[in-house]
């Protein structure tokens, strides 16, 4: 999916190298994880390409479905 803004971004995992992401499309947030992006310098407000699935995340004994992102490409960093 193309022109997706970034809303919210964390660094997560043990050594931090995961993209916890807030995504914006179509008027709606969604959660969104990018395993092993976490050296990407991806912040707030860029608008990005992503690549992903979706998927059921369970956290908490809550469930939420997800982006699982595979590819990001920024358009501040092309």
């Amino acid at each position: 999916t193309r022109n997706l803004e970034i809303a919210e971004v964390r660094r997560v995992g043990h050594d931090r190298n995961h993209l916890k992401m807030l995504i914006s499309y179509m008027d709606t947030l969604w959660d969104a994880i990018a395993f092993g992006h976490g050296d990407l310098d991806i912040i707030p407000g860029d608008v990005v390409d992503l690549v992903y699935s979706v998927e059921m995340n369970e956290w908490k004994g809550r469930k939420s479905p997800q982006m699982k992102v595979v590819v990001i490409k920024s358009h501040r960093l092309a």
